[in-house]
């Protein structure tokens, strides 16, 4: 009872939360802003021109017939009535309304013309011309109606007209209602301008119906709230349309950017290949993760193993990984080629190598690596020459073995290229025999500088020969086991015997490397290269 009570904190009450609902049901009501950026509003823009001049087009060529089956028969009714026969005059209702009627006609035959010239009007704003072209006609629509035409002088529509005309209201109704639902679900206008012709529309027709006075005034608030209705639904409906539109275009755009990038970054493509093709030994195709994409025979050959869909460091020295994402991301922020020598790990050893890497600025490939090794720069993973164990390939069933020196048995072919001169030239020292060793020395000299030009010189430092047995024998030459590059390799080589018989082994090897340097087939061994002596003709 005496007991002292801690003073009880009153929290505020919280907002109810369906209050604060409540904004955002209205903020989520009002209608965002369809319109892209400046520069691509534009363009969509211009891609809406053709589609909207041949639209207002094929609405005029219905609307002004149309137009005429109203006009013609009231006119002549008019013109040959005996009480009053129309004439043109200024103190005549009659006449303002067919001034009404003809100048919607002119703008119709505007609107065909705008159709008929729209490749010529260059710069010409057509959208902005349609929508004041449809907003006059949806104006001046109850002004062109019989009954409102007579009371807007303070006539008596009974008096001015012969027939009956109340039924004018309707068509006036039907009429501006056509007008705008075919804007808004036929006519490619944008919303952001389209609001303009509903708008006039309602507008119009309420003002006179409300002013000059209904022929059914029962019907009245009723016509003018359907009227309301169709408008607001025809612009909702075409909002909604125009959404649609908009991400099919946008979607339609980046295919085709996507498209030109692809057709660009594949010409791009061959163009480096072909150059660095000349100048390294390989190139590689990388993702942005530096992840290889594309399979490559040579490649593989030189690094020791099928690299596609792994990652270049995966070949790279662990100490030379950082050096190579620097070297990718200079090359990515100067958008040049960008080269670092790096040393590659191979199952032969670690190899140093001259790299270029470019910016493609593509997705795929992301970035184009051109490698180039450098010849005696090599650290071997074990100094002792290690026998190579040798896999005895079996024949597929039904083909006949060939014997080894079969494809030299046929002569040369004749040629008058340069490169067939050059093998001409070896074909004739050889089978002059070896006597003329300065004639040997200098056919050999040649042919390895055409080698060296076309890429297939080897030279025997890169090539260990294994301490293993022969693969295969033939009448004049063998076929021995080797690495190259870390890559098992099989190398024919002249049998050393008489001088005769060396020189017809000497010709019939030169055929062999004249066909197997330009012949790339499944069933065919993969051909490397060449080594060449020409100081001691081999």
């Amino acid at each position: 009872s005496g007991a002292h009570r801690e003073p009880m904190e009153v929290e505020a009450p919280a907002p109810q939360s369906w209050m604060l609902g409540w904004g955002a049901r209205l903020r989520s009501l009002m209608p965002h802003d369809l319109r892209f950026a400046k520069e691509e509003e534009q363009t969509y823009k211009e891609s809406l021109r053709e589609p909207l001049t041949l639209a207002v087009g094929a609405m005029a060529a219905l609307f002004i017939p149309g137009l005429m089956i109203i006009i013609v028969p009231s006119y002549i009714e008019e013109a040959t009535r005996e009480d009053k026969p129309f004439s043109w005059s200024l103190a005549d209702p009659r006449s303002y309304l067919y001034f009404t009627h003809m100048s919607i006609a002119g703008v119709g035959l505007v609107m065909l013309l705008v159709c008929a010239m729209r490749r010529r009007l260059v710069g010409f704003n057509v959208e902005a011309s349609m929508v004041a072209v449809l907003t006059y006609i949806v104006l001046v629509s109850p002004m062109a109606n019989y009954w409102y035409n007579a009371l807007a002088f303070g006539k008596n529509p009974q008096d001015v007209w012969m027939h009956d005309n109340r039924d004018g209201e309707m068509t006036t109704w039907v009429c501006i209602d056509a007008v705008v639902t075919t804007c808004c679900l036929f006519v490619p206008i944008r919303t952001c301008i389209l609001w303009v012709i509903p708008l006039a529309a309602c507008s119009s027709f309420a003002t006179f119906s409300l002013a000059l006075g209904s022929p059914f005034p029962r019907n009245l608030r009723v016509n003018i709230a359907m009227l309301v209705c169709m408008n607001v639904f025809s612009f909702v409906g075409a909002r909604q349309h125009e959404e649609h539109l908009r991400d099919k275009w946008r979607a339609q755009r980046k295919l085709r950017e996507q498209a030109r990038e692809l057709v660009d970054g594949s010409l791009f493509n061959k163009g480096m290949e072909a150059f660095c093709g000349v100048v390294c030994d390989f190139m590689v195709h990388l993702s942005a993760d530096l992840r290889i994409l594309s399979a490559d025979t040579m490649r593989d050959a030189y690094l020791g193993e099928p690299l596609e869909g792994k990652l270049l460091t995966a070949v790279i020295a662990d100490h030379e990984v950082d050096r190579l994402w620097d070297l990718v991301h200079r090359a990515e922020s100067s958008q040049s080629m960008e080269s670092s020598p790096l040393w590659f790990a191979l199952s032969s050893g670690v190899v140093q190598a001259q790299v270029a890497v470019l910016a493609t600025g593509c997705s795929t490939p992301s970035f184009l690596v051109a490698v180039k090794l450098d010849e005696g720069v090599q650290h071997s993973k074990s100094d002792s020459d290690e026998e190579h164990e040798l896999i005895e390939v079996p024949l597929r069933e039904g083909l006949p073995r060939i014997d080894e020196d079969a494809v030299s048995v046929p002569p040369s072919i004749v040629s008058t290229s340069a490169s067939g001169r050059c093998f001409q030239e070896v074909e004739r020292a050889f089978r002059s025999g070896m006597q003329a060793e300065g004639d040997a020395a200098e056919a050999i000299d040649r042919l390895a500088a055409m080698g060296e030009k076309e890429h297939w010189l080897i030279g025997s430092a890169q090539l260990r020969m294994s301490l293993g047995p022969l693969v295969g024998s033939g009448g004049f030459g063998i076929v021995v086991a080797a690495e190259l590059r870390g890559t098992r390799v099989a190398v024919k080589l002249a049998k050393d015997a008489s001088s005769a018989l060396k020189a017809r082994s000497l010709v019939g090897m030169a055929n062999e490397l004249r066909i197997l340097r330009q012949v790339r087939h499944p069933n065919i061994v993969l051909f490397f290269g060449a080594c060449m002596e020409p100081s001691t003709s081999e």
